[in-house]
């Protein structure tokens, strides 16, 4: 006889039925919205900044979802839209924004997606956004003006740096933050070869030093950035060198710097200060001294320095 090639149908045994059953049970314990991780965002309230977790792809589907059943409110989900954009996902917020209009994520979420359009664009987008930023004291959060610092290089406008600068260390919680921001805008306007507004936010670095060392560090950058023979100058060259506490590093650099001042007058007495603070390194100092103590026009004053050159040299 000839054999059939019919397959016959398997029977599901009731184990296997059961375990079917438990299976999809499982998933649907598992997979339902309540239980996706990222959609615990939605309940936090106030400031979307210290949700816990974070939103993957996944959880913005059911986020989805429950929105159309009615389970999460446009407050919640506003909230979701500025948890993407504090996370720099700026494309999924923009395209959450356009599904759902009515959505309203305040001005400073809004003005932070068109900062970084404008970046995108083009540098007047940018100079415009910024100027707008500049100009709008309710947008003045510290998050925001460290990231329009930092879109604003770009742009090498000395006036608008300091601006930003500005309002981003005067947001800052402590003097020693202050200090230290105001530091950076004249470092970086300095580099650029702005002087004029790199010795403002020198000025007030000074004004926010938490100690003696960070007011010499301060009053040392400016010093080469001030004009020749100017009032400023004159009173930075009188209050270093008066600084009685300065670091041998300090008063080694101030000496350079006196010089690249053309101040030999003033360089000269600083190496011989070297020469007492740091006696082991004598026979480096004292030969600078005599030397710029002689183009000072102190030719007595070189003699004195070389003098006790050769007898410490004679007495070793």
């Amino acid at each position: 006889m000839q054999s059939s090639t019919a397959r016959r149908e398997r029977l599901v045994s009731p184990l296997s039925l059961a375990m079917m059953l438990g299976l999809f049970a499982l998933a649907f314990f598992v997979l339902r919205p309540e239980s996706v991780p990222g959609t615990a965002l939605v309940e936090v309230t106030g400031d979307s900044s210290s949700a816990p977790g974070s939103i993957d792809e996944l959880s913005l589907a059911y986020l989805r979802a429950q929105k159309q059943a009615g389970k999460v409110d446009d407050a919640e989900l506003a909230r979701v839209v500025a948890r993407l954009v504090r996370n720099d996902r700026l494309d999924e917020a923009r395209r959450m924004l356009v599904e759902y209009p009515s959505l309203d994520v305040g001005e400073l979420i809004l003005f932070e997606l068109d900062l970084a359009e404008a970046a995108s664009e083009s540098d007047v987008s940018l100079f415009a956004a910024l100027s707008r930023l500049i100009d709008t004291p309710r947008l003045h959060q510290a998050d925001l003006l460290e990231r329009a610092v930092n879109l604003g290089r770009r742009l090498s406008q000395p006036v608008m740096i300091a601006d930003l600068y500005t309002l981003w260390a005067d947001s800052a919680g402590t003097a020693e933050t202050s200090y230290r921001r105001y530091r950076r805008c004249g470092q970086e306007l300095a580099a650029l070869d702005h002087a004029v507004p790199a010795l403002d936010c020198y000025g007030q670095a000074l004004e926010h030093a938490p100690g003696d060392a960070d007011i010499v560090d301060s009053r040392l950058a400016m010093l080469p950035l001030t004009r020749a023979g100017s009032v400023q100058q004159q009173t930075l060259v009188r209050d270093l060198v008066e600084t009685a506490s300065m670091t041998p590093v300090q008063r080694s650099r101030l000496a350079d710097l006196l010089l690249q001042v053309e101040r030999p007058d003033m360089a000269y007495r600083m190496y011989a200060r070297l020469a007492v603070d740091e006696p082991e390194k004598s026979a480096h100092w004292l030969p600078l001294a005599a030397r710029w103590a002689e183009a000072a026009g102190k030719p007595a004053e070189a003699a004195v320095f070389l003098d006790a050159l050769l007898n410490d040299t004679g007495s070793n």
